[in-house]
């Protein structure tokens, strides 16, 4: 065990929640109820916060949701295109286009 870094996490009972940030517009899925999601604005006005404070256009935060809080696991820069397509299907195709067509007009 000593020759390889390890990462213990405690587990979280809860549901997990995937949250994606694009541009100023925010999309969240219940991965565990394979749902969508609803998020607080509090907590999307957080989100963008952090996204712009750490200068990322796009970012998926991954999450479990248990008793009303929310225990952030992962923050991923460049999430995978076929992972987003699957989790959030035509919304996040919609959020990206929007997106790159209002950057190639700015």
């Amino acid at each position: 065990l000593y020759l390889s870094p390890y990462i213990f996490q405690k587990p979280e009972k809860g549901d997990s929640i995937a949250i994606l940030a694009v541009g100023n517009e925010i999309i969240a899925y219940n991965v565990t109820k394979n749902e969508s999601a609803d998020i607080s604005c509090g907590l999307q006005e957080r989100l963008l916060s952090l996204k712009n404070e750490l200068n990322m256009q796009i970012v998926l935060f991954l999450s479990v949701y248990n008793r009303g809080r929310y225990y952030f696991y992962l923050l991923n820069q460049v999430p995978d295109f076929n992972e987003l397509t699957v989790l959030f299907k035509d919304k996040f195709e919609a959020l990206l286009t929007n997106y790159l067509i209002k950057e190639y007009n700015s």
